[in-house]
C-alpha cells in the first residue's frame, strides 16, 4: 500500500513546497518515495529538483501513478475548487496544511477546514484523510502561543512540531538540495530535524511506523 501525503495551502509564502520537499526527503530514508508536483502553474517542486541532488524523484501526478512507491508526497496547487479539495481529502492518507503564525495565514487554514466540513455535510460522506495544521516559519514567543491557542479553540488539529523560521530553507531552494546540505547556515541541521519530527508525528497520525 502506498501512503499518500498531500501538502496544501490557500495562501502562498507559508512553506508549502519546502514542507513537501523535506517531508519527502525524510520519507526517502524509510522507503521508496516520489514527490508529486501537483502545481501545474508554478512547478516549484520540479524546479527545486532540477539540480538532481534530492534523494527522491519528482514527477507529475500522471507519471507518479505509473510508478510504484511506498510514499507519495503531493505538493498540491493552491486555489483548488471546493469539490477538488474534498476529493483530495478522500484520496490521501494525510492532508497537511502549513500556515505561519499570522492572522491572514491562519484564516486561510480555517477556511480550508470549513470547506471540508461543509462538503462532508453536503455529501453526507466523511473524508478519508487525517487532516492537520502545521505551523511553519515559526519563532518562539507570544504570537506562536496565540496561534496554537486559536487553532485549538477552532477545533483544528495541529501538529505539536513547529517548523522554525530560517533563511536556510531559502538557501536550500536556491541550491536545489535538502536543508541539511546547506553548509552556510548554523540552523540548517535543526531545520532538518524539525521536519523529521513532522514526519514522525505524521506517521503516528495515520497509524504508520513512527
Amino acid at each position: 500500500m502506498t501512503v499518500i501525503i498531500g501538502v496544501i495551502s490557500f495562501k502562498g509564502g507559508v512553506g508549502k513546497t519546502s514542507s513537501a520537499i523535506h517531508i519527502a526527503g525524510h520519507l526517502a530514508e524509510r522507503g521508496a518515495t516520489i514527490g508529486v508536483d501537483g502545481d501545474d502553474r508554478n512547478r516549484s517542486m520540479m524546479t527545486w529538483a532540477e539540480s538532481g541532488h534530492l534523494p527522491f524523484q519528482v514527477m507529475s501526478l500522471m507519471e507518479a501513478l505509473s510508478n510504484r512507491s511506498e510514499y507519495l508526497v503531493v505538493d498540491v496547487r493552491g486555489g483548488l475548487p471546493d469539490v477538488e479539495l474534498f476529493d483530495l481529502a478522500r484520496s490521501c492518507d494525510l492532508l497537511l496544511i502549513p500556515a505561519n503564525p499570522e492572522v491572514m495565514s491562519l484564516d486561510g487554514l480555517r477556511r480550508t477546514f470549513d470547506v471540508l466540513r461543509d462538503e462532508a455535510d453536503r455529501t453526507g460522506t466523511p473524508w478519508r484523510a487525517k487532516v492537520a495544521a502545521m505551523l511553519t516559519m515559526a519563532r518562539p514567543g507570544r504570537k506562536l502561543l496565540e496561534a496554537q491557542a486559536a487553532l485549538h479553540t477552532l477545533g483544528i488539529p495541529v501538529l505539536d512540531t513547529c517548523v522554525r523560521a530560517s533563511e536556510a530553507f531559502r538557501d536550500a531552494s536556491m541550491q536545489g538540495v535538502l536543508v541539511k546540505e546547506v553548509r552556510t547556515n548554523a540552523l540548517a541541521g535543526a531545520c532538518w530535524a524539525d521536519y523529521g519530527s513532522v514526519v514522525q508525528e505524521s506517521l503516528q497520525l495515520i497509524g504508520g511506523e513512527a
